[in-house]
């Protein structure tokens, strides 16, 4: 998911039986948009991990259906910030992880680009379209489809079994 999408996730988006996450708007510039940014209205399954993520965070939470998932403070009901997020959670956690931090390169949107392209590789560009919510697989073929060795080696790889099915040694 993009983080505006899921800053702007509310508690009437949130069904922890069914396990579904409902993504219908976007935080852009600190105003609530009334569509993501393809204009799309998804879902994502919650896997165990963020189930039990979830249950913590909204433990002792009296939260209601207009109430935002992240919220500032128990005091300011709007959503986290990204910006903030940024400076003071992600860019900390890279430091002390040993992370060297890339200008323009480090942000958010560095996790869902990376795991985009493992999807793609791991489970082929359409799973990796429908995880990253891409309204055209083109976009998904566009952005994320870039081969570096693995998929070289791999490709030479599938073509040598093959050619051995057909062509055994003598």
């Amino acid at each position: 998911m993009r983080i505006g999408e899921i800053l702007a996730l509310q508690g009437k988006d949130v069904d922890l039986k069914a396990r579904k996450l409902r993504f219908g708007k976007n935080l852009w510039r600190g105003q609530i948009q009334s569509s993501t940014k393809t204009g799309e209205v998804y879902e994502k399954h919650i896997t165990d991990r963020l189930l039990l993520e979830l249950e913590v965070h909204l433990k002792n939470k009296n939260l209601q259906a207009d109430n935002f998932v992240f919220q500032r403070s128990q005091f300011d009901s709007r959503p986290l910030d990204p910006d903030y997020l940024r400076r003071e959670v992600l860019y900390p956690a890279l430091q002390r992880a040993g992370v060297e931090r890339v200008r323009f390169a480090s942000g958010f949107h560095a996790f869902r680009r990376a795991m985009g392209k493992h999807l793609r590789k791991a489970a082929g560009l359409e799973l990796a379209s429908v995880q990253l919510s891409h309204k055209h697989m083109s976009t998904t073929d566009d952005h994320y489809n870039d081969t570096d060795d693995s998929d070289i080696v791999q490709a030479a790889q599938l073509v040598e079994a093959t050619l051995s099915e057909f062509c055994p040694r003598m």
